[in-house]
Protein backbone atom coordinates (compact mmCIF):
# COMPACT_ATOMS: atom_id res chain seq x y z
CA UNK A 1 0.00 0.00 0.00
CA UNK A 2 2.90 2.51 0.91
CA UNK A 3 4.20 1.32 -2.65
CA UNK A 4 1.43 2.79 -4.66
CA UNK A 5 0.99 5.80 -2.77
CA UNK A 6 4.34 6.74 -3.37
CA UNK A 7 4.09 5.68 -7.14
CA UNK A 8 0.70 7.85 -7.25
CA UNK A 9 2.36 10.58 -5.55
CA UNK A 10 5.32 10.69 -8.22
CA UNK A 11 2.55 10.21 -10.33
CA UNK A 12 0.95 13.37 -9.61
CA UNK A 13 4.17 15.61 -9.20
CA UNK A 14 4.80 14.67 -12.93
CA UNK A 15 1.43 15.47 -13.88
CA UNK A 16 1.50 18.93 -12.46
CA UNK A 17 5.34 19.56 -13.75
CA UNK A 18 3.79 18.63 -17.25
CA UNK A 19 0.87 20.60 -16.74
CA UNK A 20 3.35 24.00 -15.48
CA UNK A 21 6.03 23.41 -18.47
CA UNK A 22 2.44 23.58 -20.76
CA UNK A 23 1.54 26.74 -18.56
CA UNK A 24 4.76 28.48 -18.69
CA UNK A 25 6.69 28.38 -21.13
CA UNK A 26 9.58 29.83 -19.10
CA UNK A 27 9.72 26.90 -16.45
CA UNK A 28 9.64 24.18 -19.66
CA UNK A 29 13.17 25.82 -20.81
CA UNK A 30 14.72 25.89 -17.58
CA UNK A 31 13.74 21.91 -16.78
CA UNK A 32 15.04 21.32 -20.56
CA UNK A 33 18.04 23.30 -20.41
CA UNK A 34 18.94 21.58 -17.09
CA UNK A 35 17.83 18.19 -18.42
CA UNK A 36 20.33 19.01 -21.44
CA UNK A 37 23.33 20.05 -18.63
CA UNK A 38 22.60 16.85 -16.85
CA UNK A 39 22.73 14.69 -20.15
CA UNK A 40 25.56 15.71 -21.82
CA UNK A 41 27.99 15.96 -18.23
CA UNK A 42 27.57 19.16 -17.30
CA UNK A 43 28.47 18.92 -14.18
CA UNK A 44 31.68 17.68 -14.34
CA UNK A 45 32.78 20.27 -17.07
CA UNK A 46 31.28 22.89 -14.18
CA UNK A 47 33.50 21.25 -11.53
CA UNK A 48 36.80 21.46 -14.29
CA UNK A 49 36.44 24.70 -14.51
CA UNK A 50 35.53 25.58 -10.66
CA UNK A 51 38.76 23.49 -10.12
CA UNK A 52 41.15 25.95 -11.94
CA UNK A 53 39.36 28.97 -11.02
CA UNK A 54 40.51 27.83 -7.57
CA UNK A 55 43.70 27.21 -8.55
CA UNK A 56 44.22 30.47 -10.21
CA UNK A 57 43.56 32.34 -6.38
CA UNK A 58 47.13 31.08 -5.58
CA UNK A 59 49.08 33.08 -8.50
CA UNK A 60 46.86 35.88 -7.96
CA UNK A 61 47.64 35.98 -4.61
CA UNK A 62 51.43 36.34 -5.42
CA UNK A 63 51.15 38.52 -8.16
CA UNK A 64 49.22 40.52 -6.14
CA UNK A 65 52.19 40.58 -3.32
CA UNK A 66 54.58 41.31 -6.00
CA UNK A 67 52.39 44.46 -6.96
CA UNK A 68 52.06 45.80 -3.42
CA UNK A 69 55.75 44.93 -3.03
CA UNK A 70 56.88 47.18 -5.67
CA UNK A 71 54.37 50.19 -5.07
CA UNK A 72 55.59 49.81 -1.13
CA UNK A 73 59.68 49.75 -2.49
CA UNK A 74 58.89 52.96 -4.77
CA UNK A 75 57.60 54.88 -2.03
CA UNK A 76 59.71 54.60 1.04
CA UNK A 77 57.74 56.84 3.41
CA UNK A 78 54.54 54.48 3.06
CA UNK A 79 56.25 51.53 3.11
CA UNK A 80 57.72 52.50 6.71
CA UNK A 81 54.15 54.09 8.16
CA UNK A 82 53.45 50.36 7.06
CA UNK A 83 56.02 48.85 9.27
CA UNK A 84 55.11 51.00 11.90
CA UNK A 85 51.80 50.48 11.78
CA UNK A 86 52.04 46.70 11.78
CA UNK A 87 54.55 47.13 15.11
CA UNK A 88 51.74 49.13 16.77
CA UNK A 89 49.43 47.06 16.25
CA UNK A 90 50.85 43.78 16.57
CA UNK A 91 53.64 43.73 19.35
CA UNK A 92 55.79 41.55 20.22
CA UNK A 93 57.06 38.66 18.62
CA UNK A 94 54.23 38.12 16.43
CA UNK A 95 54.88 41.47 15.08
CA UNK A 96 58.42 41.21 14.13
CA UNK A 97 57.76 37.95 12.90
CA UNK A 98 54.82 39.91 10.31
CA UNK A 99 57.24 42.56 9.57
CA UNK A 100 60.07 40.23 8.55
CA UNK A 101 57.65 38.91 5.67
CA UNK A 102 56.26 41.70 4.88
CA UNK A 103 60.23 42.86 4.34
CA UNK A 104 60.88 39.92 2.50
CA UNK A 105 58.34 39.97 0.11
CA UNK A 106 59.27 43.30 -0.68
CA UNK A 107 62.99 42.36 -1.90
CA UNK A 108 61.63 39.34 -3.71
CA UNK A 109 58.83 41.12 -5.37
CA UNK A 110 60.06 40.26 -8.65
CA UNK A 111 60.69 36.85 -8.29
CA UNK A 112 56.88 36.68 -6.93
CA UNK A 113 56.14 38.41 -9.89
CA UNK A 114 57.54 36.10 -12.11
CA UNK A 115 55.91 33.41 -10.42
CA UNK A 116 52.54 34.75 -10.06
CA UNK A 117 52.57 35.51 -13.57
CA UNK A 118 53.53 32.05 -15.00
CA UNK A 119 50.87 30.68 -12.18
CA UNK A 120 48.09 33.09 -13.63
CA UNK A 121 48.99 31.90 -17.34
CA UNK A 122 48.75 28.45 -16.44
CA UNK A 123 45.86 27.81 -14.41
CA UNK A 124 43.64 30.95 -17.00
CA UNK A 125 44.68 28.47 -20.12
CA UNK A 126 43.45 25.46 -18.39
CA UNK A 127 40.17 27.55 -17.32
CA UNK A 128 39.94 28.80 -20.93
CA UNK A 129 40.37 25.36 -22.37
CA UNK A 130 37.97 23.75 -20.05
CA UNK A 131 35.05 26.59 -20.51
CA UNK A 132 35.59 25.96 -24.51
CA UNK A 133 35.38 22.08 -23.88
CA UNK A 134 32.37 22.48 -21.86
CA UNK A 135 30.45 24.79 -24.22
CA UNK A 136 30.80 22.38 -27.12
CA UNK A 137 29.62 19.32 -25.85
CA UNK A 138 26.71 20.95 -23.45
CA UNK A 139 25.62 22.49 -26.79
CA UNK A 140 26.33 19.17 -28.51
CA UNK A 141 28.89 21.27 -31.05
CA UNK A 142 31.56 19.20 -32.39
CA UNK A 143 34.92 20.72 -31.29
CA UNK A 144 37.58 22.46 -33.87
CA UNK A 145 40.48 20.22 -34.88
CA UNK A 146 43.28 22.46 -33.82
CA UNK A 147 46.82 21.88 -33.31
CA UNK A 148 48.14 22.13 -29.57
CA UNK A 149 49.87 25.61 -30.13
CA UNK A 150 46.83 27.02 -32.11
CA UNK A 151 44.47 26.17 -29.15
CA UNK A 152 47.63 27.59 -26.60
CA UNK A 153 47.62 30.82 -28.88
CA UNK A 154 43.82 31.10 -29.46
CA UNK A 155 43.21 30.86 -25.70
CA UNK A 156 45.63 32.67 -24.42
CA UNK A 157 44.16 35.54 -26.46
CA UNK A 158 40.78 35.06 -24.80
CA UNK A 159 42.28 35.29 -21.71
CA UNK A 160 44.03 38.34 -22.66
CA UNK A 161 40.74 39.83 -23.40
CA UNK A 162 39.07 38.90 -20.11
CA UNK A 163 41.81 40.43 -18.71
CA UNK A 164 41.81 44.02 -20.46
CA UNK A 165 37.92 43.69 -20.09
CA UNK A 166 38.53 43.07 -16.27
CA UNK A 167 41.14 45.84 -16.24
CA UNK A 168 39.34 48.46 -18.21
CA UNK A 169 36.03 47.63 -16.00
CA UNK A 170 37.73 48.08 -12.56
CA UNK A 171 39.39 51.23 -13.79
CA UNK A 172 36.22 52.99 -15.14
CA UNK A 173 34.62 52.35 -11.55
CA UNK A 174 37.32 53.35 -9.65
CA UNK A 175 36.74 56.91 -11.59
CA UNK A 176 33.62 56.78 -11.61
CA UNK A 177 33.30 56.66 -7.80
CA UNK A 178 36.16 58.91 -6.83
CA UNK A 179 34.97 61.71 -9.31
CA UNK A 180 31.52 61.53 -8.27
CA UNK A 181 30.94 65.65 -7.28
CA UNK A 182 32.88 66.68 -10.21
CA UNK A 183 30.83 64.58 -12.40
CA UNK A 184 27.61 65.30 -10.52
CA UNK A 185 28.44 69.18 -11.22
CA UNK A 186 29.35 69.13 -14.33
CA UNK A 187 26.22 67.91 -15.39
CA UNK A 188 24.07 69.90 -12.82
CA UNK A 189 22.79 67.27 -10.49
CA UNK A 190 25.08 67.73 -8.20
CA UNK A 191 21.68 69.08 -5.97
CA UNK A 192 19.73 66.55 -7.19
CA UNK A 193 18.78 64.00 -3.67
CA UNK A 194 19.33 61.20 -4.05
CA UNK A 195 22.53 61.45 -7.28
CA UNK A 196 25.77 60.56 -5.21
CA UNK A 197 24.34 56.93 -4.46
CA UNK A 198 22.57 56.74 -7.83
CA UNK A 199 25.83 57.57 -9.56
CA UNK A 200 27.73 54.91 -7.36
CA UNK A 201 25.51 52.28 -8.07
CA UNK A 202 25.74 52.35 -11.55
CA UNK A 203 29.82 52.80 -11.25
Amino acid sequence: MAGGRAAGTVSGVRARLAALKQRRPSVRHVVEAWGLLQRNNGNLYAGAITFFSFLALFPLLLLAVSVTGFVLHSHPALQQSLFAHVTDQLPGQLGRTVKSSLDAAIRSRAGLGVAGLVGVLLTGLGWIGNLRAAIDVVWGRTPPQQNFLKAKVSNLLVLAGLGVGVLISIGLTVVGTSLTDQILRATGLDNLPGAVVLLKIIG
